[in-house]
């Protein structure tokens, strides 16, 4: 049986119905497929029509069991959806499995509970995918530990980069304290066909992560939607539809290939690094996050990260670019907030070989030090002004033009340094962002962020002084 988990701690990525679709598809063409839904909301069997009310048993009963004297324990729970599609549904009790004070919380196998229940129904079934909850804790551990190959659905949307960027480390953390390879591939989802800003945003994830992305894009489509509110997959809802079309032609990718040699050099790298034994071991959680305290918590979205933290990772953002070797990358100590030099300095230390630090401690007015980079007012109109060491092509973006895709482009001044535009704004606020190489990005050196979106760059002219 071939096992494949669906993984984002992200919520809101199509994760699910990448789930329902997919599995629905690969039953569709006479495969045994089981679907476990590793997700406390439960939404694969409302999914599938399954009713709520009928649910007695979820996959939380089998991971608490001792399946060595229950092994008919899993049996009761499937239901078979039809067309050779089953399902092992999951409640909201599911919730206390993340919790420290479980039952299980300090047993040895904690982490590996999915796979014995794996184990008892392997021979039954062709595919088995996981559809896991958006956090990274004991419960995706689990199918992580379980699966031979983990698919990472991502929405080509404005965050879309940078969650995928942070979603590929946390995997290969994961990976590591596996101790063995695990494939992972990501798929773009809810794409918005012909609009520029989804289409640059794909062409970047493309160029970002090459052969770790799927060849499949996943529509936006209405009838996706329509097809989960009333119960069934797109296959049988709308089986002629281009939503069908996108995961039949999914369904095909996934089955046309074979372990890639990216697990393979990931296998020898860990080899070489360290004791796979001693690893799994270990507490297999990655070191930045914990699982959830409390049990309703993996449900819960969450809250987001003070403004400054925002900020300490646009500048880090920048630090980490692949530069060409010896070029030099400047940051103004008078603009940075509160620990980030220091942050920036240790990257240095990581072996980033681009990494130059320009403190300008000597310069002798701090206001006039400011204006250097970001947005100032000057006689002609606004200035925009970045390092030329933030990208090859750099553009603003704004309410001011918009929230034109392409943006405006700045002018890059090699004798200077800089990438620069001036644009005739009236008084008043605007809000604006940065688009380097394709890609949205926040400006580092703005001096106010939207409450709402720390993203998002506020700017202020004021009136001319009469």
């Amino acid at each position: 049986m071939r096992t494949l988990a669906l993984v984002n701690q992200k919520g809101g990525c199509g994760k699910t119905t990448t789930a329902i679709n997919l599995s629905a598809e690969f039953a569709h063409r006479s495969l045994r497929v089981l679907l476990i839904d590793l997700d406390p909301q439960g939404h694969c069997a409302a999914g599938l029509g399954v009713p709520d009310t009928s649910i007695t048993r979820g996959i939380e009963d089998a991971l608490e069991a001792d399946l060595t004297y229950e092994p008919g324990l899993v049996d009761e729970m499937i239901w078979e959806v039809g067309g050779g599609l089953n399902l092992i549904p999951s409640t909201v009790r599911l919730t206390n499995f993340e919790s420290a004070d479980h039952e299980h919380a300090e047993d040895h196998d904690r982490d590996r509970r999915l796979l014995h229940v794996l184990e008892l129904v392997k021979d039954r079934f062709d595919l088995c995918l996981i559809d896991c909850p958006p956090a990274i804790g004991w419960l995706t551990f689990n199918a992580l530990r379980a699966a031979d190959e983990t698919l990472v659905p991502v929405e080509t949307g404005y965050f879309a980069l940078k969650g995928a960027v942070r979603q590929a480390k946390t995997i290969d953390t994961v990976v590591k304290r596996l101790g063995r390879p695990l494939d992972f591939f990501l798929l773009p989802t809810l794409h918005r066909e012909g609009t520029a800003r989804s289409e640059n945003i794909l062409s970047a994830m493309r160029s970002r992560f090459g052969d770790q992305m799927a060849p499949c894009v996943i529509r936006e489509h209405e009838s996706l939607r329509e097809a989960a509110s009333m119960g069934q997959p797109i296959q049988q809802f709308a089986p002629d539809s281009p939503a069908a079309e996108d995961f039949s032609g999914l369904a095909e990718w996934v089955l046309g290939h074979e372990q890639t040699s990216i697990a393979t050099e990931q296998a020898r790298r860990l080899q070489e690094a360290s004791d796979a034994v001693t690893l799994r071991e270990e507490d297999p959680r990655p070191d930045s996050q914990e699982p959830a305290p409390a049990a309703i918590k993996a449900s819960q979205p969450e809250a987001p990260a003070p403004e400054r933290n925002e900020r300490v990772q646009a500048v880090l953002q920048r630090v980490g670019r692949s530069e060409p070797a010896g070029k030099s990358v400047v940051f103004d100590v008078q603009r940075l907030p509160d620990g980030v030099l220091d942050r920036v300095r240790t990257a240095g230390k990581q072996g980033i070989q681009s990494l130059v630090i320009d403190p300008l401690e000597s310069a002798p007015d701090p206001e006039a030090t400011s204006a250097r980079f970001g947005a100032f007012p000057t006689d002609q109109g606004v200035c925009f002004r970045q390092p030329a060491s933030l990208g090859g092509s750099v553009s603003i973006s704004g309410d001011f033009n918009h929230w034109d895709d392409s943006g405006e482009p700045m002018s890059l001044t090699e004798s200077d340094g800089v990438h620069e535009v001036i644009l005739p704004l009236a008084p008043g606020t605007y809000r604006y962002r940065l688009i380097v190489d394709g890609a949205p990005t926040p400006d580092p050196h703005a001096k106010a962020f939207d409450k709402d979106d720390s993203t998002t760059c506020i700017l202020e002219i004021p009136a001319a002084s009469s």
